[in-house]
């Protein structure tokens, strides 16, 4: 055998150490930024989500999925009849208004305003209880790291949105109250209270989650502030009331929705008990992880990983932000439960992940403040800078879907409105398989608007798939309505680089009584 090759081993140890000489460099530039982002979040926020509020307005015409349902669901209304409160269509309407009916523009701008508020929220909730902008930015930090925020959020919900954003107000408002209960924060809980029932109704289950953790912990019922505590009851009361009334004499219109619960099957379950919502728990909990996974890991894995610089400080506000931490833990507890429950003993099929968004949100709050990361240097410098990471891929993953996949957003519905309407100006009703299609088709056609039964206008039906309009589709018209012309055949590529085409079919339809 040879000697030892002594070079080698000494050219290797200075090339480890420069490797960790550089990743300490790495952790220190990433913990300056961070202790500078701390403060100034909620304007690199608001920069962000404008900047993503020109670049949905650059990047297409069309409207997503969830944005399509509100063509023909504008106003003020005290409800809609789509199973969803109506805050979302108000907020829609007024934008509209002030931008002159620019949908695009005022889809984006709803949105987006609201996810900048989940994010600015946050953070103030966390730098009023710990009395410190770094806490704060580590729970915003936190929320990009939840794909039905940062994700999906941003690509196709709406409703959801609003909820998400309701619920940390509701966090927001209830922690100010309970600190410092007097007049002006007890308005602000009542109207978040009430921003949550008219965003989407899963709110409900939360805010009785909430108020259930709260009774059971007697360091929080002690702080209930019932001289206060009426105002925050009236005004939500008097904020709801109005569609409570127009909710419980649509009964039926209200709760549609609940039936996806029932019918709708989980291809990855792939069985079903009788009587017991055995698949919808296996469902539910698929549903936990893909809404919660990442975030735990990585914070798990850099609370594992990492040491504190200097132990905690014990303020006079300390108490309070444990106890709270121990009532947001709580409430995602029992709201996970209860939900958990009516899934089995409903036989409920399949739980969607944006369904949990309200129940959970708590549960970040409270990993913030029971494992705080925000006096580990290199955790707090890892996690801004892999927060900041995400939502510049976000920038340019967004587009990229656009520009190379089958987007709904690079669909030829301009194309097909186009040929649609040809040279002849008819007024005319869109009624389709799927009201992406008729409300995008509807807004490009010189008169159009989309079908809702209440007129008497020629209407054009479309459809992707099959030689004859579908059943359904007929059936939705009824007697009253007859075929006014042939079948035509549209037949167009996707406005990207993706290659694809679609054909739809069209078919005009005249009132014969």
């Amino acid at each position: 055998m040879g000697a030892p090759d002594k070079k080698a081993d000494t050219d290797a140890a200075p090339a480890s150490h420069q490797l960790r000489a550089k990743w300490a460099e790495w952790q220190r530039s990433l913990d300056r930024y961070a202790t500078w982002l701390a403060p100034r979040l909620p304007f690199a926020i608001a920069a962000f989500f404008a900047i993503q509020v020109v670049i949905r307005v650059l990047l297409s015409g069309n409207l997503e999925v969830d944005e399509a349902q509100f063509v023909g669901a504008t106003g003020f209304a005290l409800g809609f009849g789509n199973s969803h409160p109506p805050l979302y269509h108000w907020l829609v309407t007024a934008v509209l208004w002030v931008s002159g009916g620019a949908w695009v523009v005022s889809m984006s701008v709803v949105k987006n305003a609201l996810l900048a508020g989940h994010f600015i929220l946050a953070w103030d909730l966390l730098r009023r209880l710990k009395a410190a902008p770094m806490v704060g930015l580590m729970a915003a930090a936190a929320l990009a790291f939840l794909p039905q925020i940062i994700w999906q959020g941003q690509v196709t919900l709406a409703h959801s949105v609003a909820v998400g954003f309701a619920t940390l107000a509701t966090l927001h408002a209830a922690a100010i109250w309970l600190r410092r209960p007097r007049l002006s924060t007890a308005l602000w809980l009542g109207v978040a209270i009430a921003i949550g029932v008219l965003s989407k109704y899963n709110y409900l289950l939360f805010i009785a989650a909430f108020a259930a953790a709260a009774w059971t912990l007697p360091a929080i019922r002690m702080r209930l502030d019932w001289r206060t505590g009426w105002l925050v009851a009236a005004v939500a009361t008097i904020l709801i009331l109005p569609h409570l009334v127009w909710a419980l004499a649509h009964f039926d219109l209200t709760t549609a929705r609940v039936e996806k619960l029932y019918s709708e099957r989980n291809q990855i379950i792939g069985f079903d008990v009788p009587l017991l919502g055995i698949d919808g728990l296996a469902s539910l909990a698929l549903a936990l992880l893909a809404w919660g996974a990442p975030l735990a890991l990585v914070w798990g894995w850099l609370a594992w990983k990492t040491k504190p610089a200097e132990p905690p400080q014990v303020t006079d506000a300390w108490d309070f932000t444990d106890d709270y931490a121990k009532l947001c833990g709580r409430a995602a507890w029992i709201a996970a439960a209860a939900l958990a429950l009516i899934v089995l003993l409903g036989d409920m099929h399949k739980v969607h992940e944006r369904y949990l968004t309200p129940l959970l949100l708590p549960a970040v709050v409270w990993l913030a403040l029971s494992y705080p990361l925000d006096r580990r240097p290199m955790a707090r410098g890892v996690l801004t800078g892999l927060a900041t990471a995400l939502f510049l891929a976000s920038v340019v993953a967004i587009p990229a879907t656009v520009a190379f996949g089958p987007s709904r957003l690079a669909y030829p519905y301009a194309a097909i409105a186009d040929e649609i309407a040809g040279t002849e100006v008819v007024p005319s009703d869109v009624l389709a398989h799927r009201q992406h299609l008729a409300a995008n088709v509807a807004l490009r056609l010189p008169v159009g608007a989309v079908w809702s039964g209440e007129s008497d206008r020629r209407v054009i039906v479309l459809w992707p798939r099959g030689e004859r309009p579908p059943a359904f589709l007929i059936d939705r018209l009824g007697d009253d309505y007859a075929p006014a012309g042939d079948i035509a055949v549209h037949t167009h590529a996707y406005s990207n680089w993706s290659g694809r085409s679609v054909t739809v079919r069209s078919q005009v339809f005249e009132r014969v009584r």
